[in-house]
């Protein structure tokens, strides 16, 4: 046993079904707390050697501090002599906030927007009639870095400096060339011709060039043409403000390049000089916040999808008259509505001429358009409201949470049109970084695995003065991803939502973000690391465990893992058995003296004394009463298709990150909760789900507490 200058003291716990165990743990080593379930580890850990740890950190406040605080009670133990400063990992999942990811709980995203506003550059997101977005960066220049770049050019070369006045825009345009020549301006450019204002203006019809009048036209004044001298150096500096004072902070410079003239577009502003309305204001971190509103989607406020009316829900059967309650919200809500949606529906049918007693798949293309949008017929002035517009408008307008409810039962869950899902505004979405020949966005940065992440931060191209400005950034972002490796976290996404990580994986972040704040002397407490890791990933968490306690940390774990078990420092092994037969000390000390003990279940089973035998005979499996899945494609999931056969123990295994918890939590549990509360399955998850109609109730048991009162316990949980 270590010595007591090096030991973490325990005097007389009785927490729980503990019987006054007294024990000394070694510091700064990897300790094992094993043991039967129940025996009474987690108490002695968590309740006993952890609350204590904080109780102490407590007391250590001054008394205005701890007012603030909740007064924690001394655990049920006599003394605890030598304790560090104590940190819980425990296993519990992460919350239900929508805006939680992986990258904000890892702090990994608030690096990334000061990465992306320091070091990244703005990209045009104007699109084309083709579909095509115009990609060109967007830059902000002062007046003197024109001029600069000006005097950079060779000397001799003559250029014409241009103020763009008229940009892309229909018309005559005649009042300009007016405004131009009242200013003193004698040439202009026009569509990339130029043109004398003074001959020009001598036509004194509305329009003097000849233009198409709905065509798009751009004008630029010619504000001076030079030839590169560093005596015209004054020359063109004034040149230069007049230009940019006259475009609106942006102008424009033709260098003679043989029988043709090279644009160059400069900008005071950070706006595309092909397409000024496609600004931004200065790059600001906040501006790649989805949590801000300075940088969240408009129209789902950044979380990435949004609440809609689905016409499928709303009109579920096409074969029911419109009169009979074809339009489900407008015909089950009481008699009065129903009379005053029938007046609706008759004035839909006057207006086109039809039937009440007709159905919605009697009608063509337009009139069902018409029936769930609105508009109006053509050559007709009467309006129709359309049924989405007016539930649409009763949900805002409604006070009652009643009517509010029952209008989201037509509504879908669906992924915002707008952002598509990527929470932030367009103007956040254009911003990249330039990585293996690739431009990346902060939100295709997110979506990348970490492993796939960790690979694009590794091969980022910057400048000599961008890699002065990253250095740091770059150097925490490294280190936080290959913490999440080590971890065996590679598989998730940044972008991951943090209510759908198991405990188990939620467990590992936190404890990857402990090991990536390089505290010495601390105490951590850890609930069972392994579970939902596969062993394969199992050397890789004991590396970090390991170097935790070579920096310094005692590092104690709740465990039954064998490997885990094998490849600590100092084991303590709590039992024999479990509730009033547990709650002693069977033996402790390091793996080979556990093996020789001859009381301890822990050591029978590592030695091999004792073993689980695998049934002889299983029970037969049929598949024609399953649950049929086609095509689930959530998170990871590749089109899957799988029979899942019901009145057998079935078990979904594989490697972490394979897609088990997502077929299961995410595409059977919530199919299967839909269609039973009478709603139709959400396509975006997988196709179909077959056989359901077989199974009368769910049951999901999952990691999440079962009482949020002190007045709960099992036998009240149980109905007992």
């Amino acid at each position: 046993m270590a010595t007591d200058a090096k030991t973490i003291r325990v005097i007389g716990a009785a927490e729980h079904n503990l019987k006054s165990v007294s024990l000394s743990i070694p510091r700064d080593e990897f300790v094992v707390i094993t043991g039967v379930s129940g025996s009474g580890k987690s108490s002695l850990a968590f309740d006993t050697i952890f609350a204590e740890g904080q109780r102490k950190y407590m007391e250590s406040l001054s008394s205005y501090a701890r007012q603030f605080l909740n007064q924690m009670d001394k655990p049920n133990v006599e003394s605890i002599e030598g304790l560090p400063p104590t940190i819980a990992i425990a296993q519990r999942s992460s919350g239900h906030n929508p805006r939680s990811t992986v990258a904000t709980t890892t702090e990994i995203y608030d690096y990334l927007r000061l990465l992306m506003a320091r070091c990244a550059t703005p990209r045009c997101w104007h699109l084309s009639s083709k579909g095509e977005v115009c990609g060109l960066p967007i830059q902000s220049t002062t007046v003197t870095q024109i001029i600069d770049v000006l005097m950079s050019f060779k000397t001799g070369t003559r250029m014409m400096i241009c103020a763009p006045v008229v940009t892309g825009k229909k018309g005559y345009h005649r009042t300009v060339l007016e405004s131009l020549r009242s200013e003193g301006f004698v040439r202009a450019r026009v569509n990339g011709g130029i043109v004398d204002l003074r001959e020009v203006l001598l036509n004194e019809s509305d329009n003097p060039l000849g233009l198409g009048r709905y065509e798009m036209h751009t004008i630029e004044a010619v504000i001076d043409r030079i030839v590169i001298d560093e005596d015209q150096r004054e020359r063109i500096a004034d040149s230069v403000e007049v230009a940019v004072k006259l475009g609106e902070g942006s102008l424009l410079v033709l260098e003679e390049d043989g029988s043709h003239w090279k644009e160059h577009v400069y900008s005071e502003h950070f706006a595309c000089s092909k397409h000024p309305e496609c600004n931004l204001p200065e790059l600001e971190p906040r501006l790649f916040s989805f949590n801000s509103h300075y940088g969240a989607c408009r129209k789902c406020d950044g979380l990435g999808s949004v609440h809609e009316f689905d016409p499928a829900l709303i009109i579920p059967d096409h074969t029911v008259p419109l009169n009979k309650g074809a339009i489900v919200p407008w015909h089950a809500y009481g008699p009065a509505m129903r009379r005053k949606y029938g007046r609706k529906i008759r004035k839909f049918c006057d207006m086109h001429g039809i039937d009440t007693t007709t159905t919605f798949g009697e009608l063509n293309k337009k009139q069902r358009m018409m029936l769930v949008e609105g508009g109006s017929p053509k050559g007709s002035r009467a309006k129709f409201e359309g049924v989405i517009p007016n539930l649409q408008r009763r949900f805002k307008q409604t006070e009652s949470d009643h009517v509010r409810s029952w209008l989201m039962t037509c509504m879908t869950h669906m992924q915002c049109p707008s952002c598509l899902g990527e929470r932030l505004r367009i103007e956040a979405r254009s911003v990249t970084v330039e990585s293996t020949g690739r431009h990346y966005s902060i939100t295709q940065l997110t979506s990348l695995t970490i492993a796939e992440l960790l690979d694009v931060v590794n091969a980022i191209e910057l400048t000599s003065e961008q890699s002065a400005i990253a250095e740091p950034i770059l150097k925490e972002i490294k280190s936080r991803l290959t913490f999440l490796v080590s971890v065996g976290l590679d598989y998730l996404s940044l972008n991951r939502t943090s209510s759908t990580l198991s405990g188990g994986e939620s467990q590992r972040i936190r404890l990857a973000t402990q090991v990536g704040s390089g505290l010495v002397g601390v105490c951590y407490v850890l609930d069972e690391p392994t579970i939902g890791l596969h062993a394969r990933d199992n050397e890789r968490l004991l590396k970090t465990l390991h170097h935790l306690s070579t920096i310094g940390n005692t590092v104690l774990v709740v465990e039954h893992d064998e490997e885990i078990i094998r490849s600590a420092d100092h084991i303590v092994d709590v039992g024999p058995h479990a509730g009033l037969h547990g709650g002693n000390i069977v033996c402790q000390g390091s793996l080979a003296k556990i093996l020789k003990h001859k009381q301890s279940l822990t050591s029978k089973y590592l030695n091999g004394s004792l073993t689980i035998p695998s049934p002889d005979k299983r029970r037969g499996v049929s598949f024609v009463d399953a649950i049929s899945i086609s095509k689930a494609i959530q998170n990871n999931l590749k089109q899957v298709d799988v029979e899942l056969p019901l009145n057998v123990l079935t078990c979904i295994t594989g490697v972490s990150g394979s897609g088990k918890s997502s077929l299961v939590n995410q595409v059977l549990l919530k199919q299967v909760t839909r269609v039973m509360k009478g709603e139709t399955i959400d396509s975006s998850l997988c196709a179909s789900v077959k056989g359901i109609e077989h199974i009368d109730r769910l049951i999901e048991v999952d990691q999440s507490p079962i009482g949020r009162t002190p007045r709960s316990n099992p036998a009240t949980y149980t109905g007992i």
